[in-house]
């Protein structure tokens, strides 16, 4: 194992992808995060990040992105992040692994452009022992060095969930949050019980069991603050 700018990294990479696209046709297509983009000028030729991020969709079959930082030094990136949001390919946002690393935060930190462009994005801490940071501590970073707010925070957690690999469908049609299924159509109400239709969609489905909690965590904190 080698960073991404290492030379071995940037010889081998096509390789590698070849290897990861082999491996995922004969393991069954399984669902795949890998990191991609950990890259900036001050530390890799800018040749090597022009498709770190194409190739690691195209080849290697990702449907999470770790990182994804060079997005702006990808040959036609604007084309790429129409793929990521029509393909719904999240990018899980390192923001204190990214400063420690490599230096970028703040506006350098392409947060913001993934978000512009429509591609689903929430917050991670990367490796928590070595960034030592915790999912909280991210939070608060977001909030102080990229201005989120409060309902951007809930869109981020709610986007981790949705796009995560949890089996069966979601409580959200589209990946829209603002359409719940009918079913759980009253569910962000303080006193909502779901029926008969709900529990059976929930006995089938992980992501909606866990999205419901989620949505009922944010309904009991909320009623704190009328």
């Amino acid at each position: 194992m080698a960073p991404e700018d290492h030379p071995l990294s940037r010889m081998n990479f096509d390789g590698q992808m070849r290897m990861i696209d082999f491996l995922w046709h004969r393991l069954g297509k399984p669902n795949m995060s890998l990191h991609a983009g950990e890259l900036t000028p001050s530390i890799s030729p800018v040749e090597t990040m022009r498709d770190r991020i194409r190739k690691t969709i195209d080849l290697g079959h990702a449907k999470r992105i770790g990182h994804g930082v060079d997005i702006a030094w990808e040959d036609d990136s604007e084309d790429l992040m129409a793929q990521m949001k029509r393909q719904g390919i999240a990018v899980e946002i390192c923001l204190t692994s990214n400063y420690s690393i490599l230096g970028v935060s703040k506006e350098q930190h392409p947060l913001h452009l993934y978000r512009s462009h429509g591609v689903p994005v929430f917050l991670n801490t990367d490796d928590e022992g070595v960034s030592r940071s915790t999912l909280t501590l991210e939070y608060i970073r977001g909030v102080r060095e990229q201005g989120l707010g409060y309902l951007d925070l809930k869109e981020m957690s709610r986007a981790s969930i949705e796009f995560s690999f949890l089996k069966g469908p979601s409580l959200y049609n589209g990946h829209d949050y603002r359409h719940l299924k009918s079913a759980f159509s009253s569910c962000r109400n303080g006193s909502w019980t779901p029926g008969a239709e709900a529990r059976k969609a929930l006995a089938s489905s992980e992501k909606m069991r866990m999205e419901l909690k989620l949505e009922r965590a944010f309904a009991s904190f909320e009623a704190r603050f009328p």
